[in-house]
């Protein structure tokens, strides 16, 4: 196996991951994640995070390929562009080929970090290589794309961090730092990554204090790692609120310049939650929504807490634009300024009296999703994302720009979702669930544990596996929290797991072959 140059290996692992990519753009037609995905791309970014999409992707791929694909459709056809934004297939393609791209990059800049042996990164590249969700949402039109990818160059960014911890470079902590601001700026669950880092210096300050307490000798070493750990810590936490506050002026200022208020929206996304109320009887209903308005002396949410009782005791869905306009007119006279942004504020307030405390009906609701959540497999995220494309068949009017796609143009709704039982790859695996990986995965880290120890080193990596686990859990628990439980939402449950195997496994084997 030696005979063969570390170059030659280098490309073989850069040919296995853009592999799948290949294949999914020639098989598999453009895919989008419905309205929301529709909305991201077509109006301006402005606008777009007004709305509580993420803002990064609204700039990128509105102003990036979708534009260059406008300008070159208006110049193949010789006819003059407009200054609007038009959907054409080309401009789609290039945006899909740069998230194919920027994907393999991130799974190859994570891999060649979490192993040093060239042969144990074309294991690990074969197996990502798999992972046919990941090479799914690359080539669907959504922000989950760029998160992503974001994502796994983070996680590849922090592992950097920790195995150099006390001897980085100012450039890595900024990498760092950026990373984490992009992951900020394209998905809002990704706050929860400003703990990472804080968490695995914690986690390797504890793992050392316990040596020290179950009997090992103290030692002025020991002492001086637990101070370098904590003091990483302190710059980790210094470089996460910096990315939070970074990443909260850039929404702010971007709505200001288009003279908008740039405010949270979760209380309108808390509506989807409140669907655990249909699995109430009327009586039960009534009490808790009654319980929820003795502890705000609001009348607005009063209100809204009334009008919620009556939609569901007719039978109707809370989420509709219906049940928002006759809120707003429930709430507001007609004359009144900013009636959305004060609807807002009102439906923010009464998610806020529901949760503090949360009452029982409530939580037992978030406990089935974030169980039911565990047993998602890859599978079906994969079949979400071509259900999502074919929400447009019922919904064209809504979407009008797509029509000249080729997605709509040379496809129909029972077409899209067929794709995915014509090809054994896109459910490889499909049978796993999360609870089982993860009793694997803890397998791993339990061996990993065993074989490093006494390295610091290899006690940093191990707290930093862990801690990638954790962060998954919570932005699963968040999403559940907050919103009814959508397959792809456990996308970054998934995605924690895999890119926290990776580091585990890739550990493993520099062990096994011995670099």
């Amino acid at each position: 196996m030696s005979q063969f140059p570390r170059p030659i290996l280098t490309i073989a692992l850069g040919m296995i991951l853009l592999t799948p990519s290949l294949w999914v753009l020639a098989e598999v037609p453009p895919l989008w994640r419905d309205l929301d995905a529709y909305t991201q791309v077509t109006v301006s970014p402005a606008k777009a995070t007004y709305a509580g999409h993420g803002l990064l992707y609204c700039i990128i791929a509105r102003d990036g390929p979708l534009y260059l694909g406008c300008k070159l459709d208006a110049a193949q056809h010789q006819r003059l562009a407009t200054s609007d934004l038009c959907l054409t297939d080309s401009g789609v393609f290039l945006l899909l080929l740069l998230q194919h791209l920027g994907l393999a990059g991130a799974a190859f800049f994570l891999i060649v970090t979490s192993t040093r042996s060239p042969w144990a990164r074309l294991i690990l590249g074969a197996a990502c290589a798999s992972v046919a969700v990941f090479y799914i949402v690359a080539n669907c039109i959504g922000s989950e794309t760029l998160s992503l990818i974001c994502v796994l160059l983070l996680v590849a960014s922090g592992l950097r961090v920790i195995r150099n911890a006390g001897r980085n470079r100012v450039i890595e902590w900024l990498v760092f730092s950026f990373l984490l601001l992009l992951c900020l700026l394209t998905r809002y669950v990704n706050f929860w990554l400003v703990l990472v880092l804080p968490l695995s210096f914690l986690a390797t300050s504890l793992q050392i204090r316990f040596q020290k307490l179950t009997g090992d000798t103290t030692t002025s070493l020991q002492r001086s790692l637990v101070s370098k750990n904590l003091r990483q810590m302190g710059l980790a936490l210094l470089a996460g609120i910096t990315a939070l506050l970074a990443a909260s002026l850039s929404d702010h200022a971007v709505c200001r310049s288009a003279r908008l208020s740039y405010h949270l929206r979760i209380g309108h996304t808390f509506l989807w939650r409140l669907s655990f109320l249909k699995d109430l009887s009327q009586k039960e209903r009534d009490d808790l929504l009654e319980r929820v308005a003795e502890r705000s002396e609001s009348t607005e949410v009063h209100k809204l807490l009334h009008l919620v009782g009556a939609t569901l005791k007719e039978g109707n869905v809370l989420t509709t634009r219906v049940f928002l306009n006759e809120a707003q007119a429930l709430l507001f006279r007609s004359e009144t300024k900013h009636q959305r942004d004060k609807l807002d504020l009102a439906l923010n307030e009464m998610m806020f009296a529901l949760l503090f405390p949360p009452p029982p009906e409530y939580l037992r609701a978030v406990g089935k999703d974030f169980a039911r959540a565990r047993q998602i497999t890859l599978g079906s995220v994969v079949d979400f994302f071509f259900a999502t494309t074919t929400y447009y068949f019922s919904h064209s009017d809504t979407m009008p720009e797509c029509a000249s796609l080729s997605t709509f143009r040379d496809f129909d709704a029972r077409t899209i979702s067929a794709i995915p039982s014509r090809h054994a790859y896109l459910h490889l695996g499909g049978g796993l669930t999360y609870n089982i990986c993860f009793f694997v995965w803890v397998a791993a880290i339990v061996l990993l544990a065993r074989l490093n120890r006494g390295r610091p080193d290899g006690a940093a990596v191990v707290s930093y596996a862990i801690s990638l686990i954790s962060i998954g859990l919570l932005m699963m628990i968040s999403s559940c929290l907050i919103d009814e439980l959508l397959p792809r939402y456990v996308l970054p449950l998934w995605q924690m797991l895999i890119a926290s195997g990776c580091i585990v496994i890739g550990t493993m084997l520099d062990h096994a072959f011995g670099s």
